[in-house]
């Protein structure tokens, strides 16, 4: 069960929204630093840089932003592979980056 209130499920809420609505970044101001899991939080900044960019976030975009090794890609894979069939609702966002930095 997903517990919204909970640090780690906020900050896979908020990954899911900013993979599917990745202009998320732009509304909800956080940075790497504000994630407890740095890998999360690499992800939402790779996110972010792809959106002004231009460029839809996937995996193979962020791992390719990210110029990662073998080991790390495959971390950030399975992290995306995880954020993209986790339970997000958009409209939530601002509370899941709350969460997030409280």
């Amino acid at each position: 069960m997903v517990n919204y209130h909970d640090p780690s499920d906020a900050e896979l809420s908020l990954l899911a929204v900013a993979l599917t609505n990745p202009q998320i970044t732009t509304v909800v101001r956080l940075r790497e630093a504000d994630f407890y899991a740095p890998l999360r939080g690499e992800v939402w900044d790779a996110v972010a840089q792809l959106h002004q960019g231009g460029v839809a976030p996937d995996v193979v975009t962020i791992t390719s932003h990210l110029k990662l090794e073998p080991h790390r890609a495959q971390a950030i894979a399975e992290l995306l592979v995880t954020a993209a069939t986790f339970p997000a609702i958009p409209g939530n966002a601002e509370h899941y980056a709350q969460v997030v930095v409280e």
